[in-house]
């Protein structure tokens, strides 16, 4: 028995994936030999995967996995969505946050002068405004609107904003004054 790769087994579940409707944001193979828990994270483009059909997938994902013959004899499966501390990395998943507020690492590459050997990364935050057919995705930056490509913002995570009861109700007086 050989153990997959995790491209291996994202090709492997794909076929199920795509007929139940949901995207894959990523799988997780762990490195133990004689238990290794794989873990596959997954999603829909529109709305939240509930728990119910993870229990389904995983009931699906473990009798492909027992009549395939490359697989592992040991193993320990799970299905869950990505929760919000794994990265952004498709544009479904940005259009899926618009309106959220995303955290990333941005490069200042020696205060525009272009010389890479200054080039300084920072963290950025930045409310997802748009994202356009052509991969542009137009966030809000403290200092005004950029586009940035998938490319520039893969691995960006939605930030939890917590908004309690009393700046809920500062906010409807300051409104009311105006």
């Amino acid at each position: 028995m050989k153990r997959l790769t995790e491209s291996q087994f994202e090709d492997l579940i794909q076929p199920i994936l795509t007929r139940e409707k949901v995207e894959l944001c990523g799988v997780k193979v762990s490195n133990n030999r004689t238990n290794p828990l794989i873990q596959v994270f997954v999603d829909y483009a529109e709305g939240y995967i509930p728990i119910g059909h993870c229990s389904q997938l995983i009931r699906q994902i473990q009798s492909l996995l027992d009549m395939s013959v490359d697989v592992m004899p040991a193993y320990r499966l799970e299905v869950s969505s990505p929760g919000v501390d794994f990265p952004l990395t498709q544009m479904w998943q940005f259009r899926k946050n618009i309106s959220r507020l995303i955290r990333f690492n941005s490069i200042d590459v020696g205060g525009g002068q272009g010389d890479p050997e200054e080039a300084a990364v920072s963290i950025s935050e930045g409310r997802i405004l748009s994202v356009s057919d052509d991969a542009i995705i137009c966030v809000e930056l403290p200092d005004g609107k950029t586009d940035f490509t998938l490319n520039e913002l893969s691995g960006a995570k939605v930030v939890i904003e917590l908004f309690s009861k009393k700046n809920k109700q500062r906010k409807r007086n300051e409104k009311r004054r105006r």
